[in-house]
Order: C-alpha cells, then structure tokens, then sequence
C-alpha cells in the first residue's frame, strides 16, 4: 500500500508539469494544535492568500477550526467549519462544514509517517451566487523523519464537486518541515493545482507556522 502510494505521488508530480500555462499563488498561515485530552485535539487555522505573480493581488483569506476525536492508535474522525472570503471584482464569502476521517500512522523502522484523510464539504457562498454544494476530497501524505529536524514530505489531494458538471481538482504537494523546539514548527511547501474549468497550472508556494500544546 505505501509502495502504490509512494509511486502513484511521483506520477502525478511528473504529469502536472506537462502544463505550459501558469498562475502563481501565495499562502500564508498559523495553524495552532491543542491537544484537550488524550482523546480529543482542537485545531485552529488562520490564513491569507495572494495571486498574479505570487503577490500582487489579494485572493483569499480564511479561518478554519476542527475537532478531532481519537478512535484508536490510527483511526480518527473530526469535524469542522470554515470561512473564506474571496477577493475580486466584489466580495465572496464562503461558509463551510464538514466531517472528516483520517488514518495516521508512524512507521518508526522506515522513518516515515503515513496520513490519509477523506473529507466531505457542504460549501455555501451566501452573497453572490448563493449556492450549496457539497465537494469530496481525498488526500494522501508521506512525511519522513530521518532527520528529526528537518522531515520533507510528499502529498497528493483529490478534489470532486458532487454536483452535475462539478469541478474536479488536484493538488500535488511537497512539503520541508523544520522542528525549533517540541512546540513549534515551521513549514515550506510547493503545490501544483490543476482544476478542470481551467487550462494552466497553478503554482502555489507556502509557508505556515505550527504551534502544538
């Protein structure tokens, strides 16, 4: 199973390169982890993004909180909500819940850390279009920690608008994770996003703060 995963991310590396179109992107963030119980973990996300040429134009900004139960050693169910607000030629918020289940577990004789999560999304843009939708995704991750400061990773994500006509998208990631203290991390990564409503491909650089306590 880790070996199919392994080879099908560098494929889908491979493959989204053969886009000649681009747009950059930006994200920044502060994701912060508090572990409540030994069974329950509470997450906050806050972050800021920006387009054309990386910087010069405001896309997005967000907040995002989650709850994470523990079902056993690997197994965890959560649940969640967002807001986004989108910028453009007008205002777009965006408001989102959804369930999540993830299985996640530490080959410690290989140094690896597998995490695989399902997550479904009922989206709801309540100025514009006023729209429901409801999106599936499904993302893989590879983490290695040889070196237990510095753990590069690797991660596909599958994206489906369940609707007629829906979107599809994929995000290829690669990520570089540096540990300062047992609380804090930073982190670095690429993302390679196609979406099938559009025909270039979207670089996405990144950088997010992690606090866990």
């Amino acid at each position: 199973m880790r070996f199919i995963l392994l080879n099908f991310l560098i494929f889908k590396f491979c493959f989204v390169f053969g886009q000649n179109r681009f747009q950059e992107n930006f994200w920044q963030s502060l994701l912060v982890n508090y572990t409540i119980s030994e069974d329950y973990r509470l997450t906050l996300d806050f972050g800021h993004r920006t387009c054309d040429n990386f910087f010069n134009a405001n896309r997005t900004s967000l907040g995002r909180v989650v709850i994470e139960k523990k079902l056993n050693e690997s197994w965890f169910i959560g649940a969640g909500y967002a807001f986004f607000e989108h910028f453009g030629k007008s205002r777009n918020p965006e408001n989102r819940i959804f369930p999540q289940l993830i299985y996640r577990r530490e080959l410690s004789k290989l140094n690896i850390e597998t995490q695989i999560r399902f997550r479904n999304e009922i989206r709801y843009y309540h100025l514009q279009n006023k729209e429901l939708l409801n999106r599936i995704r499904f993302q893989g991750l590879l983490r290695f920690f040889q070196n237990r400061k510095f753990q590069p990773g690797l991660g596909f994500e599958y994206f489906k608008t369940l609707e007629k006509n829906g979107l599809q998208e994929t995000r290829s990631i690669f990520q570089l994770n540096y540990d300062l203290n047992n609380s804090w991390r930073i982190q670095g990564f690429y993302i390679a996003q196609t979406q099938s409503s559009i025909d270039y491909l979207q670089h996405i650089l990144g950088f997010q703060l992690q606090l866990n306590f």
